[in-house]
């Protein structure tokens, strides 16, 4: 591990405990936690995929357990699968995980679609794995369904992983989205549960440097 490594991975996750925080406070609707390193891919006991602490994980049961905010969800838009946030939530009805990503490839086979929790946890787990090359179009489809399926389990609070390694142009992710669709994606969730249901969002991984700012500025554009 780098010097600093496990400064930087500690103060992100002191970065979503505040910022869940602030949510709580007064009519707050919506917040973002801009964490670096992400979190995602990190378990109870395991780093990897250039994480380390699970921001987002650790935020929605900091939510439940500490805020008594009752029933929280939590939406995972990142290219890869959040194998970290699933395992940690696999056997438990609430947080609520659903995760639009692409087809589970080499390193993380996990996110298929028959993947939906075991336990007190089955039928709290929902995957949506997209073929590679999927657009704007396709895309915005299958999130109004997650988002339909999230809105169904009538949560208090909806913990959004953006990962914006969706883009067309991030080296990593085998996604298409435009720049556009990043204001869709916004338009989309603020319309499922702007003034109904508070929004905690996350950042997560996006690797298109030049554009990661404008495209996660679309998402806010309509807030």
């Amino acid at each position: 591990m780098h010097i600093g490594t496990f400064e930087a991975a500690y103060d992100a996750v002191q970065v979503a405990l505040t910022a869940s925080d602030i949510l709580m406070e007064d009519d707050n609707t919506h917040v973002l936690a801009l964490c670096r390193p992400p979190g995602h891919h990190a378990e109870a006991d395991l780093c990897g995929g250039y994480c380390f602490f699970n921001n987002a994980a650790i935020a929605a049961k900091y939510l439940i357990d500490d805020l008594n905010v009752g029933k929280v969800a939590i939406l995972d838009i990142d290219y890869h699968h959040g194998n970290g946030t699933q395992n940690m939530f696999y056997n438990v009805s609430n947080p609520f995980y659903c995760s639009i990503h692409g087809d589970p490839d080499y390193p993380y086979y996990w996110g298929s679609a028959d993947e939906d929790g075991e336990g007190e946890g089955k039928g709290f787990t929902k995957n949506i794995p997209l073929p590679k090359g999927t657009g704007d179009e396709v895309y915005l489809k299958n999130l109004a369904e997650a988002l339909h399926i999230i809105k169904n389990y009538n949560p208090k609070v909806v913990v959004v992983s953006v990962g914006l390694d969706t883009f067309e142009l991030d080296p990593i992710g085998c996604f298409k989205l435009t720049s556009n669709c990043y204001r869709e994606i916004g338009d989309l969730i603020k319309k499922f549960f702007f003034g109904e249901v508070k929004l905690l969002f996350v950042l997560e991984g996006g690797y298109a440097i030049d554009q990661i700012g404008l495209n996660l500025m679309n998402i806010f554009e309509s807030f």
